[in-house]
């Protein structure tokens, strides 16, 4: 489902992503995200939530989940919500505040989504 809504091949997601019944999970390895903690935690966020919207777990994501992906990957810093909220109308919407904020992907979002994905599955 990932491969086919980004528009790449499944082993091009399959070294990004893993699905299973916890949900989808970004396996990027942190070396291979952009080296400035800034751009790197808006990678994950845009593989995140397109992964997520893309096999239909949800079709708002709520902004703490991809902090913690951001964490998970080694790239959090306490500018990290800054980082994410600069991404509204990057191809991702956001809505709520606070604890309940939460982002939602369009078009434009899965499109860059997957060169994110292409990028990453060349250097892994």
């Amino acid at each position: 489902m990932i491969a086919s809504k980004l528009e790449i091949s499944p082993a091009k997601a399959a070294t990004i992503y893993d699905v299973d019944e916890d949900g989808v999970h970004v396996t990027a390895k942190r070396s291979a995200l952009d080296a400035t903690k800034k751009f790197a935690q808006q990678e994950v966020t845009y593989l995140l939530v397109a992964g997520r919207q893309a096999v239909g777990l949800e079709e708002w994501t709520p902004t703490k989940l991809a902090i913690e992906v951001i964490h998970d990957r080694g790239v959090h810093d306490t500018n990290v919500s800054k980082a994410i909220s600069a991404l509204d109308g990057d191809g991702l919407r956001f809505r709520g505040s606070g604890g309940k904020r939460e982002i939602k992907m369009n078009a434009i979002g899965f499109s860059k989504a997957a060169e994110i994905v292409k990028r990453l599955a060349e250097e892994s």
